[in-house]
């Protein structure tokens, strides 16, 4: 909930005169936390949740029975980031093509259908393999399903995501002169 997470990371403000405190340290003292929640129950002890953003990678931390949360909050966030990081692939961004027959495109690029954020250990091995046709006959329309996009990290599968086409193609007539073109340079005709 981005209005939420925008209260949350409020560390102080004041309404009709009155100054209030966010007494979540972590907003002080811990690059990127951006909210949090302190609970406690006599079974559970002191318990914290809190929430971590640092070079687009969102960390959540929870521990029960705590008596030092805060600063374990803290080091954990750094543990974490110290040994871990995003590898993304957005959506729209062009990541393979595809040729096309009897189009008005001769190829068409291939996105993610939707952005793709992956936690993997830093320095590990990335591997993207696309399962795409050899090729697509027009017409073509930009969003449909082209394929699939499957990731391993270090040899061990990490998922799959569908992938779209990035433009769409029209199917060309036999009365389009790009058509005609080609039919001519496929039977050896040349045209003055």
């Amino acid at each position: 909930n981005d209005m939420l997470r925008e209260i949350m990371a409020i560390r102080s403000c004041t309404i009709r005169g009155l100054v209030y405190e966010n007494h979540n340290r972590l907003l002080r003292t811990c690059p990127g936390v951006f909210g949090g929640k302190t609970g406690y129950t006599m079974a559970a002890g002191r318990c914290l949740v809190s929430c971590c953003e640092r070079d687009g990678l969102e960390l959540v931390c929870v521990t029960l029975s705590d008596a030092d949360d805060w600063d374990d909050h803290a080091a954990l966030y750094d543990w974490a980031y110290g040994r871990f990081e995003a590898v993304r692939f957005s959506a729209g961004e062009e990541i393979s093509s595809v040729p096309v027959i009897s189009g008005s495109e001769q190829a068409l690029p291939v996105t993610p259908a939707q952005d793709v954020t992956v936690c993997v250990p830093r320095g590990a091995c990335i591997r993207m393999e696309c399962v795409l046709p050899e090729f697509a006959f027009a017409p073509v329309e930009r969003g449909s399903a082209a394929g699939e996009m499957c990731l391993s990290v270090d040899g061990a599968p990490a998922g799959a995501w569908p992938l779209v086409w990035g433009r769409s193609a029209q199917r060309l007539s036999a009365t389009t002169p790009v058509y005609r073109d080609i039919v001519d340079r496929f039977l050896g005709i040349y045209r003055v």
